[in-house]
């Protein structure tokens, strides 16, 4: 059967090929916003799992990949909720999803104290991002990943030119707000 709604009451039968299109697009819209490989793909199968059970509740009126995005965007909110209470209680430290990498020089040259403010930069550095707008935030993350602003431009719907300026106004904000880091800031 066709991704489009339809007015008749037949059963919705999904290829193979039709599944994987969904969660392709699934597992790209977690990805625009930040969120690891990991989180991303875990995401992805509750959300299919969920449309899955709740196929017979599709009411048709809109393109059955409108309503699966529908719901990875409802369980994105409930994901994002349930991370930002996590930092608030302090219980786990995570950016964007994923545990951040152990730096090896932490551990053997640095003081306790200097491990502390190591890892409260880092949550100034969370927050911060947290505080941009979305475009911005994403445009920053995948271009951090290395994705071209072209491949941004793709997955984001937007242009180059766009995906430039997000980033350009996304390190700006980040230089304002950390100045001491900033290029040719003296220590």
């Amino acid at each position: 059967m066709r991704d489009e709604g339809t007015d008749g009451k037949e059963p919705i039968v999904l290829t193979d090929e039709q599944l994987r299109s969904l969660a392709k697009m699934v597992f790209a819209h977690y990805r625009q916003r930040g969120l690891g490989r990991e989180d991303a793909q875990d995401l992805t199968s509750e959300v299919l799992q969920t449309a899955w059970r709740k196929l017979e509740d599709f009411d048709r009126r809109s393109k059955l990949s409108t309503w699966v995005i529908g719901i990875a965007k409802q369980r994105y909110l409930r994901f994002d909720r349930d991370r930002r209470r996590l930092k608030r209680t302090g219980t786990e430290l995570e950016l964007d999803g994923e545990t951040p990498p152990r730096d090896p020089r932490l551990h053997s040259r640095h003081s306790p104290e200097q491990t502390v403010l190591s890892r409260e930069r880092l949550r100034e550095v969370d927050r911060a991002l947290g505080e941009m707008p979305e475009n911005q935030r994403q445009s920053l993350l995948l271009s951090a990943q290395g994705h071209s602003y072209a491949e941004i431009g793709d997955l984001l719907g937007s242009t180059e030119a766009q995906i430039s300026s997000f980033v350009h106004q996304a390190r700006r904000k980040l230089r304002r707000r950390f100045p001491e880091d900033a290029p040719g800031a003296t220590s």
